[in-house]
């Protein structure tokens, strides 16, 4: 099998776990990861500051 073939097909199997997890969560009402919160955490790498008291009250 290409390996193209191979790669798509992983990134769509990924995708639609995720999906299918994040419809889980809704069902039972259970708030799931907030992806802006680890993007502030990330963007905060280049100031060398890896660890936060709170990660929302951190500036975006």
């Amino acid at each position: 099998m290409n390996e193209i073939l191979k790669i798509t097909l992983v990134g769509i199997g990924a995708t639609l776990v995720m999906d299918i997890y994040t419809f889980v969560l809704k069902f039972f009402n259970i708030n799931s990861l907030d992806y802006r919160l680890v993007g502030r955490w990330i963007s905060k790498f280049s100031e060398g500051k890896f660890f936060h008291e709170n990660i929302v009250k951190a500036t975006p």
